[in-house]
């Protein structure tokens, strides 16, 4: 075995997700289903409110995340023109905790909702210029969902009557925006709160929460087998379009998933037009089955975490199963990770297939993103600044990047947003480095050998 060239000098670690008591969600009554994507305003947030708000937001030491979200829209003019205005009233921060349980829980957020999340975070000023955590009655935001304030305390009620706390944070110089820090979340897109709803329910029984201890009797379940010599692998992908009813049929034409495996192969094979270093991974892929199923469980949101899907795709060896299905607003596309024994469930968005619906997301990188955890890679973030995603030659990462170009990583280093296993724009998405592809074939050797020729 090649150990030296398999190893992962980082000290491996697993995503291990803090357990909170109770998932505070700030409760929103009238929802409304949101477009794809958010029309252009008449009045948008300016340029200089934008700067404003940023520099605000950057003074506080638990509200990077949320400085990096307003980045991300106000940093392109057309994503800031569909962002209403913001000023003359009372905006909802969510903290960087709450924010990074966010992280851990949705994969691949439609980051055009970050526009609606603010939107329901901002509320104009009540009469004598109070704060709508201020009163008794509920109100509405700028977005149009309303909120309920707490009995007695100051902050919004969740679900259950409880109260999420604000915090001060003071008001911005200029554009008269009182600022709050929530001990929460607030304005979530109603897709991203159902799958953190069921993710905390996975938390609460024990299953994510025990996840090392289930990895490492894995781990020693194999023995010493570390990785493979092979480093080259040709691997069958079925496709089951998965339609909720006889009346909803999703997009998903032979061209178009002929298509994305050729732009997957291209990836994977370091042949992807990249202005940054990139590599041959060893892996190709070939087209297998086409299928059409009908069943409600692929109603939206569909996520991985549904096991009732299994039964479409049955496990085979030396097949990786995808499923076209509506998977909403966040995640676009889903893995299980190479470690997880079961079915190996892969969820895919028809709207983020070569020439699907979505022109933002049509360019096949969710499919490529996905297939890398598929495969037994982490996100840059994974573990923050303690060791991101166990691969040396990629930088630590703070918090997620939505943006193309060099950026800050919060964590001492600078990333290009090029990486397949980030979340910048699918344009800028287009390399994987020596040490992830050193880590697939470690992470396949150990676990999903039956890949293997």
């Amino acid at each position: 075995m090649l150990q030296g060239l398999l190893k992962v000098d980082k000290e491996e670690q697993l995503p291990i997700k803090q357990k909170k008591s109770r998932l505070s969600l700030v409760h929103a009554h009238n929802r409304h289903q949101r477009p794809d994507v958010p029309p252009i305003q008449a009045s948008p947030t300016t340029d200089a409110e934008c700067r404003e708000i940023i520099t605000f937001l950057g003074a506080a030491s638990n509200l990077s995340e949320m400085k990096n979200i307003w980045g991300f829209i106000c940093e392109d003019a057309d994503r800031r023109q569909r962002l209403k205005e913001i000023k003359d009233g009372c905006l909802y921060v969510n903290s960087d905790e709450y924010m990074r349980f966010f992280d851990e829980t949705v994969e691949q957020p439609d980051p055009l909702h970050f526009i609606d999340m603010i939107e329901d975070s901002f509320f104009a000023f009540g009469a004598g210029g109070t704060c709508p955590h201020e009163g008794a009655l509920p109100a509405t935001s700028v977005g149009g969902d309303s909120v309920t304030p707490c009995n007695g305390e100051d902050g919004f009620a969740d679900s259950t009557g409880e109260c999420i706390k604000v915090t001060s944070l003071g008001t911005t110089p200029t554009i008269n925006l009182k600022v709050y820090a929530l001990d929460g979340l607030i304005g979530l897109d109603h897709d991203w709160e159902t799958r953190m709803r069921d993710a905390h329910h996975a938390h609460e029984v024990g299953g994510e929460s025990s996840l090392l201890d289930t990895h490492e009797a894995e781990a020693e379940s194999v023995g010493d087998v570390e990785g493979t010599d092979i480093r080259s692998a040709r691997v069958i992908m079925d496709f089951v379009i998965c339609n909720p009813s006889r009346y909803t049929r999703h997009r998903a034409s032979y061209g178009q998933l002929q298509r994305q495996l050729t732009l997957l192969n291209q990836a994977y094979s370091g042949q992807y037009p990249c202005h940054s270093p990139t590599v041959d991974t060893g892996f190709r892929f070939a087209m297998g089955r086409i299928s059409h199923v009908v069943d409600n469980q692929c109603k939206r949101p569909c996520t991985v975490r549904n096991k009732a899907l299994e039964r479409h795709v049955p496990r085979e060896n030396g097949k990786i199963k995808v499923i076209i299905c509506d998977t909403g607003n966040g995640p676009w596309g889903e893995s299980d990770f190479a470690y997880e024994q079961g079915t190996r469930m892969l969820v895919l968005n028809p709207k983020v297939l070569p020439y699907g619906s979505r022109r933002d997301m049509n360019q096949g990188a969710v499919l490529m993103h996905e297939l890398g955890h598929y495969l037994g890679l982490f996100h840059h973030w994974q573990h923050r600044c303690g060791g991101g995603d166990n691969v040396d030659d990629t930088p630590n990462m703070a918090n997620p990047k939505y943006d193309c170009g060099w950026r800050q990583t919060g964590c001492g280093s600078w990333q290009d947003g090029s990486n397949f296993m980030g979340y910048a724009p699918p344009t800028c998405l287009c390399a994987f480095t020596q040490g992830q592809v050193n880590r697939m074939w470690q992470q396949t050797g150990r676990y999903t050998r039956d890949l293997l020729p």
